[in-house]
């Protein structure tokens, strides 16, 4: 076992958070923000606060002028966080997505609306372009008053003008897919879901932004397994590792259900294709995985996808040159669908996230915690 876990201050309003960027973002000056999320009623909460790395201490600061959920958070160059979409008010289904979009001023500790979205739109993704602007593709949308549906649009906010401008559109409608930037600065988004009828179905299939040109998108390889609900990790050789989520079908194993997944795959950009990776020890999805100075990853927490019914204490590291996982200890609260965000030391912060669903209980998880590697 490889590093250690430690108790950090309780975050001031308990929340959960599903996709990879939609709750905690570190700020320039080390300090983290956290901002929205989802309450135990599923509901879209506008709470705000900062996390100290130094003190281990929360601090609450203003809170979102539309409480929102299944957003997207964003560290642009001039310092600020921009708020984008997600899902507003209380739990009902439809869900309707909201258009707006604030900045946060760290300074101030303060929200200041900004120029509404084009279209609206919740568990999309949401990355920073080298010049500074940023690219939102896909996530869900209202299609009627009785259904939901996945999004192919997608567009670019600029931060010194503060507008929106259309992109070309995917070339596929997704929602809850994961994005990440690759070294030359294109855009890879991977998987996700699709509405179908009255669920979803994941997708195996992946596609590149290039923001050269007037931005094209460009079908790439498609994953060995289609998932979502995973996470996306970029890797010191240019490679993207894909680790876990979900896919409907998959046989059940000895420990977890079987729609959670183990496996996990790279993706390599010189050559458009992906190749199997080696095996988590078990399936999770609703986890996290960030990077570690080293070039490792911390994959921690989750749960199975089946149940949902409690969050994972476990968590492992990945060495993408050894190609092991090896154990990294467990966490005092196991947890799902939480936020994690890597330290500017390289500890790794993770806050939020539920512990417990039943359908008699629901307990979320109040304390953070801190790894150091």
């Amino acid at each position: 076992m490889t590093g250690a876990w430690t108790v950090a201050g309780e975050v001031p309003a308990a929340n959960r958070g599903l996709h990879q960027k939609d709750a905690m973002v570190r700020l320039d000056s080390g300090r983290v923000l956290l901002a929205g999320g989802t309450d135990l009623d599923w509901g879209a909460i506008a709470a705000t606060a900062e996390f100290n790395p130094v003190t281990g201490a929360w601090e609450t600061r203003g809170a979102l002028n539309t409480g929102r959920r299944l957003h997207s958070l964003t560290l642009l160059r001039d310092g600020q966080v921009l708020a984008a979409g997600g899902i507003f008010g209380p739990w009902r289904y439809p869900t309707p997505p909201t258009a707006t979009a604030e900045l946060y001023d760290p300074g101030s500790g303060t929200w200041t609306p900004t120029t509404p979205m084009r279209e609206a739109r919740a568990v999309h993704t949401a990355t920073l372009l080298p010049d500074g602007r940023v690219l939102v593709a896909g996530g869900e949308c209202l299609r009627s008053p009785d259904t939901n549906g996945a999004l192919r649009t997608a567009e670019i906010y600029d931060p010194e003008a503060k507008t929106w401008t259309p992109a070309t559109p995917m070339t596929d409608a997704r929602l809850g897919a994961e994005a990440a930037p690759l070294p030359d600065g294109r855009v890879l988004v991977v998987g996700g879901n699709l509405n179908i009828g009255g669920g979803y179905t994941c997708l195996a299939f992946c596609e590149i932004f290039d923001p050269r040109g007037g931005g094209t998108w460009t079908p790439t390889g498609t994953m060995t397994t289609p998932r979502a609900i995973h996470q996306l990790t970029p890797l010191p050789d240019g490679s993207v590792l894909a680790t876990g989520g979900y896919c409907e079908g998959v046989m059940l194993g000895p420990v977890f259900d079987g729609h959670s997944l183990a496996s996990a795959e790279r993706y390599y950009p010189e050559t458009g294709r992906w190749a199997p990776a080696e095996s988590m020890p078990f399936g999770r999805g609703r986890h996290k995985a960030v990077p570690l100075p080293d070039g490792r990853v911390l994959v921690t927490g989750g749960t199975d996808e089946a149940t949902q019914a409690s969050g994972y204490a476990s968590t492992i590291i990945y060495d993408p040159l050894a190609r092991v996982w090896t154990g990294a200890g467990g966490l005092a609260d196991g947890r799902a669908s939480f936020a994690a965000v890597a330290l500017a030391d390289g500890r790794v912060l993770v806050g939020g996230g539920y512990s417990l669903i039943t359908q008699t209980r629901s307990v979320l998880a109040t304390v953070s915690e801190v790894f150091t590697p």
